[in-house]
């Protein structure tokens, strides 16, 4: 796993705390089924289960015996161990490389407002353009000021300079990028170099959206009255099935239209 891989520099340093070799396998088994939980994106809950169950599978197996841990300490071990681990070496690379910055705000199950930190580079070692997650922050202040405020105190918390900050792209709200007061007027008056780029993708949504309005509504109801039709019924999506088999042509299956973009 690509995770395992960048925190292995972290278990090591980890480990010389730990005094004898038995206990060191007890470290590294305890951050490996970590790992698993947040590669897998799995719930913390699961460790409740796994760690009984892999004991009860191997009892012969002694390291195993001694791995205590439930999904407090896994959230722990996470969120204060190689959570901080892998932050810290993403604002390293991001301090000596240029970076791209993309935010976006979201609600999450608790209807709180958040707002997402996110930045594209390309790793000269991977060999490949990066996407990582800088920290998903709250942010109830939804203007401009609030927004561009909110990005800074996360920068300042995990030690991130804007020297190497060379592009900034969000969707195309006033807030975001606003003629005369918005995030992308204020970073263009902090950061003189910085290239503001509003998102592609949310501007082919805006433009292949108001073209479909020009289309008869009816071309979007047979659409979706076809997929409601079929897929809200067994004996209808068998009979879909049969009609495949009959005309001899490979079995599809409806998919109903996207609700977003």
């Amino acid at each position: 796993m690509e995770t395992v891989a960048n925190c292995s520099k972290e278990s090591l340093r980890l480990l010389q705390y730990v005094s004898s070799d038995e206990d060191k396998k007890v470290v590294l088994a305890t951050i490996r089924l970590c790992l698993l939980i947040a590669e897998k994106n799995l719930s913390f809950n699961l460790i409740d289960w796994l760690i009984p169950t892999l004991k009860a599978s191997f009892p012969d197996r002694l390291i195993l015996e001694k791995v205590m841990m439930s999904r407090t300490k896994c959230g722990s071990v996470m969120r204060f161990g190689i959570g901080s681990y892998l932050i810290s070496t993403l604002v390293e690379t991001l301090n000596s490389t240029p970076w791209s910055l993309f935010i976006d705000e979201t609600t999450d199950v608790s209807v709180s407002a958040a707002l997402a930190i996110v930045a594209q580079f390309y790793s000269a070692k991977d060999k490949r353009l990066m996407v990582s997650l800088i920290e998903i922050a709250n942010c109830c202040d939804a203007t401009a000021i609030g927004i561009t405020d909110t990005v800074f105190e996360v920068f300042e918390k995990v030690g991130l300079k804007t020297s190497m900050l060379l592009g900034f792209c969000a969707d195309t709200c006033n807030a975001m990028f606003g003629a005369h007061h918005s995030v992308a007027t204020i970073l263009r008056e902090k950061i003189q170099f910085i290239v503001t780029v509003k998102c592609n993708c949310q501007m082919s949504h805006l433009c292949s959206q108001k073209a479909s309005l020009e289309l008869p509504k009816i071309c979007e109801d047979v659409v979706r009255g076809t997929c409601t039709h079929f897929s809200r019924g067994p004996k209808r999506r068998e009979a879909f099935k049969q009609f495949q088999k009959l005309v001899e042509c490979e079995e599809h299956m409806l998919i109903s239209p996207g609700q977003t973009r």
